[in-house]
């Protein structure tokens, strides 16, 4: 651990992250169509899936950590250079898929519109809005043309101001007590963002909560990112973190307690776990073998860590053709947007067939 800096050297393998957002996305996955599963499967998984949408959550805030472990020295040192380079990289990421999806929906509009069946999901005045990934930022009512989109919408919103948080204080001097209230300060301000809206469940009223659910939740990652790299990797912390984690959330579902009361605070626990443990769980979740695929509507693609890169953009390729690539000392398989497109929009067109 540098002292002075606040950062990891050298920097850390977080294998176990990537674990648990390869099982979160399926999870999410199997919400989407979980009620053409309900001759399958007992009543009991599907309530449970029902619950699939806090996966979300828990993306919101595996960003928020990951992108302040790659980015957040960078861009204060970096300067106006890095931050474009950041908002390039963010962009070309999250924004051609997203196109390739609308534009299939629009395809799929036109044909019931010109068959003479409606599509009232699908507002063409709204089409803008959801080009410039700025669908789910407060303008409109309800969510429309690709609904899970709505996230890579306020995950944008988060990319555009991340820079900005990253060089607003001075992060590396702020010792964990203040990264602690920090975080308090944050869990409390989103509780009362969905308290004051009257909404008990997180993923409700996504069109007006979702912008604030997505910011607050990836400055929570930012500051796990920051608590993290404060911590001993040994001894009782990730114990703690674990224990308090499941703590939290037996309590809030005991007491049936509104989901923004304790669900991120778990979340919050729970992501210091893996990332500080070594243990059972740690170890399985590393050895989670997710393709790289990413679920463009339900979690931004996201920057794993891996050893430290003398640029932001080196890659070492490897020796023989094996359809894998090496980043900044990690194996990884090349993604396949085919996969994802098709995933998706098998998902979303679901929504109106008769199954």
């Amino acid at each position: 651990m540098n002292a002075a800096s606040g950062e990891s050297s050298p920097r850390a393998h977080l294998d176990a992250l990537t674990g648990i957002r390869g099982l979160a996305a399926w999870l999410v996955v199997f919400y989407h169509i979980r009620y053409s599963l309900r001759d399958l499967v007992p009543g009991s998984i599907i309530e449970g899936l029902a619950k699939g949408y806090l996966a979300v959550d828990l993306f919101f805030m595996l960003s928020g950590f990951v992108l302040w472990y790659n980015y957040g020295a960078r861009l204060r040192a970096g300067g106006a250079g890095a931050w474009l380079a950041f908002y390039q990289r963010r962009l070309a990421r999250i924004w051609p898929l997203h196109v390739a999806i609308l534009a299939a929906f629009v395809a799929f509009a036109l044909l019931l519109l010109t068959t003479g069946r409606p599509a009232p999901d699908m507002p063409f005045a709204q089409l803008p809005l959801h080009v410039f990934l700025l669908q789910n930022w407060g303008f409109t009512d309800a969510l429309a043309w690709n609904d899970p989109s709505w996230s890579i919408s306020t995950e944008f919103a988060a990319y555009l101001v991340f820079p900005l948080v990253a060089v607003m204080a001075p992060w590396d001097r702020l010792r964990l007590p203040v990264l602690g209230v920090l975080g308090a300060l944050l869990l409390t301000a989103l509780w009362g963002l969905f308290a004051v809206a009257g909404a008990s469940g997180l993923g409700h009223d996504i069109s007006h909560l979702g912008l604030g659910r997505c910011l607050l939740e990836f400055w929570l990652g930012n500051c796990a990112c920051l608590i993290w790299q404060r911590l001993p990797r040994h001894g009782r912390a990730p114990v703690g973190c674990a224990a308090g984690a499941a703590l939290i959330m037996i309590a809030g579902w005991t007491l049936d307690a509104p989901e923004a009361l304790f669900v991120p605070a778990a979340l919050l626990f729970a992501l210091l776990g893996l990332a500080l443990g070594k243990g059972v769980v740690v170890k399985s979740l590393s050895a989670v073998r997710v393709r790289r695929t990413s679920f463009r509507g339900f979690d931004p693609a996201l920057p794993w860590p891996g050893k430290a890169c003398p640029t932001p953009d080196q890659r070492v390729s490897p020796p023989h053709a094996t359809g894998a690539h090496v980043r900044c000392g990690v194996k990884r398989t090349r993604p396949d947007p085919w996969f994802s497109t098709n995933l998706l929009l098998g998902l979303n067109l679901s929504c109106f067939l008769p199954f």
